[in-house]
């Protein structure tokens, strides 16, 4: 398992993934919060600029990118 390492904030916020970035797209983001809720591992925390991910508790199982409707957690190699 590879370590998730936070990038510099503020957007959009990214984080390591292997060779991937886990993307949050602010302007994307509905706060809907069923990213937060789909997490087994509450590894996702709201805040006044949109979601914040735990690295020490995610386990990049991408089920908050799998169930984001508005696609504001995306997985990219860029």
């Amino acid at each position: 398992m590879t370590r998730l390492d936070v990038l510099s904030p503020p957007t959009p916020s990214e984080f390591a993934v292997g060779a991937e970035r886990l993307v949050f797209v602010r302007s994307m983001c509905s706060g809907c919060g069923a990213c937060l809720i789909t997490c087994p591992n509450n590894a996702l925390s709201r805040f006044a600029g949109g979601i914040a991910i735990d690295t020490q508790r995610c386990t990049q199982c991408l089920e908050c990118v799998e169930i984001c409707p508005r696609d504001a957690l995306v997985l990219t190699d860029r």
